[in-house]
């Protein structure tokens, strides 16, 4: 493939990925929805153009929308997780066996889910309302429905990858024949 057609679809989705991101925060409906999009763009660029073009888009849709953006949340899930992790599993589900890939993928889901809860509670000073008096048993709550949350993510994301594939594959075969 070209390199100039890998910097042409590298740009294109990471200007596509900033204006979701954008939006997302002027609008603030579907945050987590619009960053979750955005990381599937860029899985699916990862697919035709390779990984580190999706890494360079990746970098210049969270640059675009830092400087952009209204809303840091759903921007910081796009930073700390769905923006780079679909390029991550698929190297950890096809280089690992499935306990091992379990045992990395738990300790990965704890550590960004600690940093993404202790950045809203402890740098940007967000807490709900309903929040609990106590920061650290909220806290750990939260880093535990993340930690939920994250596997619900990996199976969708596995679901996709195998669809996609599925999808790309049979189109290849009513090419060739």
């Amino acid at each position: 493939m070209k390199g100039t057609y890998k910097i042409a679809a590298g740009g294109i989705c990471a200007a596509i990925c900033a204006v979701i991101l954008i939006i997302s925060g002027v609008i603030s409906f579907g945050q987590y929805a619009a960053a979750v999009l955005a990381g599937v763009i860029l899985l699916v660029l990862s697919y035709r153009t390779g990984a580190v073009t999706a890494l360079c888009s990746f970098t210049a849709a969270s640059v675009t929308a830092f400087i952009f953006s209204a809303d840091r949340s759903g921007l910081l899930l796009f930073v700390l997780l769905t923006g780079y992790y679909p390029l991550l599993h698929s190297v950890i589900c096809e280089k690992m066996s499935v306990p091992a890939a379990f045992i990395v993928k738990l300790f990965f889901s704890c550590a960004t889910g600690t940093i993404y809860v202790m950045t809203f509670l402890f740098i940007l000073d967000i807490r709900p309302v309903y929040a609990l008096s106590d920061d650290k048993l909220f806290a750990a709550i939260m880093v535990i429905i993340y930690i939920l949350l994250f596997f619900a993510y990996d199976t969708a994301l596995t679901l996709f990858e195998k669809g996609y594939k599925k999808k790309i594959i049979c189109f290849l075969e009513r090419i060739i024949k």
